[in-house]
């Protein structure tokens, strides 16, 4: 499990975009990617997943390596060479629960609460996609954090999707979650001292 919770306009889609990437490439199997809603969904494809597939030579040839595939492929579904991309958002539940996938990258982890008509708990529901490979699944969860004390401290600080992280520093005993100024911290901590002034004589 990865779970990334970026400012707004941090990067965070291009970290998502990058994973589906590498999934088709290097480890093809069966991938969704979920959004909160259907017009993110449509957004996201339009500015984020046709140009990679237009700019990258080596994602472009696992959906044209056989031509009866360009049949099959839609809007929300590619099949690629050696797996599937499913496209799907927190607005049809249904669909969501009738498939299964090796890999899962969810973006806007915080919006899927509001989204879901279903009424189910959307980390619980998204986990259970990857049931089917309980030895090899891989999840990605990004979002950007909402208010604090609401939902996002709900879904984003549970066990086991983001148990507590080892302290950065060696001799700390604590855990502690590894934040900017936790990371300073630990960086002061490895510098190398000043080098001892030289003793040799004029």
């Amino acid at each position: 499990n990865v779970v990334l919770m970026f400012p707004i306009q941090f990067g965070k889609t291009e970290v998502l975009s990058n994973a589906l990437g590498y999934s088709m490439v290097e480890n093809p199997g069966p991938v969704m990617v979920c959004l909160p809603s259907e017009i993110a969904m449509h957004k996201w494809v339009a500015q984020k997943l046709n140009p990679m597939i237009e700019t990258s030579p080596a994602v472009k040839r696992t959906l044209t390596s056989v031509a009866s595939r360009d049949a099959a492929n839609t809007r929300t579904f590619k099949d690629f060479d050696g797996g599937q991309l499913y496209i799907e958002h927190a607005g049809t539940p249904g669909r969501l629960k009738m498939t299964s996938v090796r890999t899962l990258l969810v973006d806007e982890l915080d919006e899927f609460a509001t989204s879901l008509s279903s009424g189910d708990d959307p980390v619980a529901m998204l986990d259970g996609r990857t049931s089917a490979f309980p030895a090899t699944y891989k999840r990605g969860y990004i979002s950007t954090p909402g208010i604090r004390g609401i939902q996002s401290r709900r879904y984003w600080l549970r066990t086991p999707a983001n148990p507590p992280k080892p302290c950065a520093i060696p001799h700390r005993s604590s855990r502690q979650a590894t934040t900017r100024s936790t990371a300073r911290r630990s960086q002061s901590a490895h510098r190398a001292p000043p080098a001892a002034p030289s003793s040799a004589s004029a």
